[in-house]
């Protein structure tokens, strides 16, 4: 069975980077990194990490439905699939 990857590893690049580019700046986003790099669903996040992601993500808030905000779609890839499984 293959490994799951953290939601760290299946941010989206463009919210990955931002977040990257924000790092010196404000030190919750190492935080906020750190909380993406130990959880393997979305559910397992905290509301204001969820916050935090869109805030130093560089997202446009008007942008952002009740459903990604529900299910975090516009944060995230879909898991890989093994071609073994």
């Amino acid at each position: 069975m293959a490994e799951l990857e953290t939601l760290l590893h299946r941010l989206k690049p463009e919210i990955h980077n931002a977040l990257i580019n924000n790092v010196d700046s404000y030190s919750t986003v190492c935080y906020t990194l750190a909380e993406l790099d130990n959880a393997m669903f979305y559910d397992d996040l905290p509301m204001s990490t969820i916050k935090n992601i869109h805030l130093f993500g560089d997202l446009n808030m008007s942008m952002v439905s009740s459903w990604d905000w529900k299910y975090g779609d516009n944060l995230f890839n879909n898991f890989k699939k093994n071609d073994n499984d």
